[in-house]
Formats: C-alpha cells, structure tokens, sequence
C-alpha cells in the first residue's frame, strides 16, 4: 500500500473555524457512485470517507496529494432560458461571465439593482464521499447546501472535546462513524432538512486503496463549463452572433436569470447562510458609495436592526452593505 499523505488535526480544526468555502450535474459521474441524500427527518450513520486531492489551488488550501474529505463550490441558479444550475467557475480560480455581470451591475447601482444582483449571486454547497448508507461496500457523493450540513460539522470540529474526531474521514483507526440528526426546519413556508446533532462514534478500519478506488476525485470530477459558452447561455447568444454582434449585445442591458424553479435548490436559496460569495464581490461593492469614497454610516436596512451585526437576520444574505457590516462588527 502506498503511503499518503495525511492532514494534521490542527489544519482541519483551522479550516472549521475558517468555514468551508452549501440535484444537478455538477460532476462528472462515475461506476458505481451514486448520489445520496437525506429523505426524511431523522437520525443517519454516515461514514465519510477521504480521496485524493489532485488540484494545485484546493478552495481548502489543501496541499495536492493529500487525502481530505470535501469540496466547497458555488452554484448560479436559473441561468439561460432553460434555468439551469451551473458551477461558478470562480470555484476553480477561473473568470465567470455571471460575476463580472454582477460587478458591473453592483456598481452602477448596488442598492437600485439589489433583485438583480441577488439572482445573479452564488449558493454555496459541499459535496462529499461517504459510504453508500444502504450498501457499505459501495460510495455515494454526498452534495449539500453549506447551511444544512457543514456549518453544524464545523461547529462540532471546533469544539475541544471532539479533539480525538478531527480525522473523523479517515480509513485508519482515528475514522468515525457520524451519527446525524436532520430534523425538519421551515423557512418563508418551505420546508427543509437541516442537521441540528451530530455524535461521532468509533468504526472499523477500512482499505485505504480500496476506498480511493471507489471515490470521486472531487476537485477533478467538477464540471466547469467553459468561459465562452457559459456567456454565451448566460445572455441567450446564439452561434450565428458574431464578435461584433456580441460586443453590441454587452452594450444593451443584461438579461436577468430567473429563479431557479427546482425544489431542492429554492430551499436552499432560503436558508443558506452563506449564499454569496465573499470572494465574488468587487471591493467597490459595498465598501465604496458611488463617488467613490469610503461608506461608514450606512444604516441597517431590518427594521430594529443595528449595524455591525452581521449574519444576525435572514435579510442578511442580501444586503448590498454585507462587507461594511463585518467590518463594523470587528
């Protein structure tokens, strides 16, 4: 068996506390793996299970060649005429079309265009290897959005007790088994499930190669559709426009991406707490008035609210002045 490379308690303690960076074909598929998720409220054991990271530019900053346990990436919802959910390529360290849509918009005019640019903005989700609950000899691709799941797993891994659990992923004898309640939560009248405990218990060791056999490469498996032809769905192009048609287009006001319709993904969109994207917004978005000076007085938006607490209302996720706010809250 070949020796690989492990991750120290102390950085998967760090990436808790940092935060992670949560239907559709997000991943390239592979034989034998198969998509899971939680049907009904309730308690899950579930094994999670490592695979190899093969990218230069981990979103966890986990160095290639190491084996861990996740992958943060964001999604655009509603994008072209059919709505589709399609990775933000700003996931893999590229250009996205969408968020320099979203720039451009944010600073003609960020609080006149707050609908448009709440389309136009991320949902974050983590996607997972685990052991395929009704078959342990076979894996899944657990996919989630951030809210539901990995913020109570990183509220978990920061506690001092579950020292001895940080390496809950591996296959040797520091691995465990979670054990996860879902329990029912409701938001604007939809329903979702939502981990609200999670215990780790002890479990066998397994077969490193045999594991890294069955699982998805994560940071390879993530379908990033091509600048060009993610502009091209974006804003409704057809093959026949040509370059200038194009340049002419950009000049004309964007069309907007309608809601998402899908149910999976409009509950997401409510209850993910983290549902845009730091590293999407320009600096001018919300630390800059239009004239081009620093903002400080700005005004909490929720009736009550006071300035400088942020993530405190559900308003939150789509207030144009989020980054002031956290840097008032400093």
């Amino acid at each position: 068996m070949n020796k690989r490379k492990r991750i120290s308690k102390e950085k998967v303690r760090e990436n808790a506390e940092k935060g992670s960076q949560g239907g559709s074909d997000w991943f390239q598929p592979k034989e034998g793996v198969t998509r899971w998720s939680p049907e009904d409220a309730g308690k899950y054991a579930i094994d999670f299970v490592p695979y190899e990271v093969k990218s230069k530019n981990h979103p966890d900053d986990v160095e290639q060649g190491c084996l861990w346990y996740k992958l943060p990436f964001a999604v655009h919802h509603g994008v072209g005429a059919n709505n589709f959910s399609v990775v933000c390529p700003q996931s893999a360290g590229k250009l996205c079309p969408i968020c320099e849509e979203k720039n451009r918009v944010v600073k003609e005019d960020a609080e006149g265009n707050e609908e448009q640019i709440k389309q136009l903005s991320t949902q974050k989700f983590i996607a997972y290897n685990i052991l395929n609950p009704e078959d342990a000899s076979k894996t899944s691709l657990f996919i989630m959005s951030r809210g539901k799941f990995a913020t109570k797993l990183e509220e978990e891994l920061k506690d001092p007790d579950n020292e001895e659990n940080l390496a809950f992923f591996d296959v040797n004898k520091d691995g465990r088994t979670l054990r996860v309640r879902f329990s029912e939560e409701k938001f604007n009248g939809k329903k979702f499930l939502q981990a609200t405990k999670i215990d780790f218990r002890p479990r066998e060791e397994m077969d490193e190669d045999e594991i890294l056999d069955k699982v998805i490469c994560l940071d390879e498996a993530l379908i990033i559709l091509p600048y060009d032809k993610l502009k091209s769905m974006f804003f409704q192009e057809t093959e026949e426009e040509d370059g200038d048609d194009k340049e002419d287009k950009e000049e004309k006001p964007k069309s907007k991406p309608k809601e998402d319709e899908d149910e999976e993904d409009d509950e997401d969109e409510e209850d993910d707490e983290d549902e845009e994207d730091d590293d999407e917004k320009p600096s001018s978005k919300k630390d800059k008035g239009k004239d081009g000076e620093k903002k400080s007085d700005h005004k909490c938006p929720v009736k009550g609210g006071k300035f400088g607490q942020v993530d405190q209302y559900d308003e939150c996720d789509d207030c144009p002045y989020w980054n002031n706010c956290e840097e008032a809250s400093e």
